[in-house]
């Protein structure tokens, strides 16, 4: 006959008996975390410089640009003034007719040279439907002035990523992503600027057109008084 292997009993632990405490019971990580706050009693903070705890206090606002600086500042305002001279020149006869409505609202004083109070109400009424007329009718060509100049901005647009892809396309072989893509941003970047100014132009001029609008309905509204 073959031996059995002596049958082995677990011997439970007595009521009496204390538990063996291991690492993962509360009492044990409760015991650690008092032994570990201790030694950190001991340590104290390092001390930064004054500026360094600014920095950190309001990290980047400090260093926060204000105003155009370098040659940015002459460059933005020679954009707006050009644009600004623009739209005078394509929207002549709306800034005339707008100089017009102040006139004969504002009387100048012949006595002081200088303008009176607006009085919109004292113009006469068949002027004030003369207005509303000829700022309907030239609402039209103005509109499409303003949708001409979007057109602009949408192929200056696309010529500013021909000229880019075109010298990433063209680009030497072997250089990386990045090299090619700098290459084609040097090579567009005039184009660039000039397509942020047609945008700005048709910017200009879909705010004439809106101020033409505005002029028209409160024309319409003093002659429906």
């Amino acid at each position: 006959m073959t031996a059995t292997a002596p049958i082995e009993f677990y011997d439970a632990p007595s009521a009496t008996e204390e538990p063996v405490a291991s690492p993962s019971t509360p009492s044990a990580l409760s015991e650690a975390v008092a032994e570990l706050d201790e030694a950190l009693e001991g340590l104290d903070e390092p001390e930064l410089p004054v500026e360094r705890e600014r920095t950190l206090r309001a990290p980047g606002f400090t260093r926060m640009p204000v105003s155009w600086h370098g040659d940015h500042a002459p460059m933005i305002r020679t954009i707006n003034v050009m644009a600004e001279e623009w739209v005078r020149q394509e929207f002549d006869d709306l800034f005339a007719l707008k100089e017009e409505i102040e006139r004969a609202a504002c009387p100048i004083d012949l006595s002081t040279g200088e303008k009176g109070r607006p009085d919109y109400a004292a113009i006469p009424e068949t002027r004030k439907q003369h207005w509303v007329l000829e700022l309907s009718i030239k609402l039209v060509d103005w509109e499409q002035k303003a949708a001409a100049l979007w057109g602009e901005a949408m192929m200056a647009k696309v010529i500013r990523q021909e000229v880019f892809t075109d010298a990433y396309l063209n680009a030497v072989k072997g250089r990386t992503v990045e090299d090619r893509t700098q290459s084609g941003q040097n090579a567009s970047l005039q184009d660039y600027y000039f397509a942020v100014l047609c945008a700005l132009r048709h910017k200009h001029a879909v705010a004439a057109c809106s101020g033409a609008e505005r002029l028209c309905q409160r024309l319409k509204d003093f002659c429906a008084r």
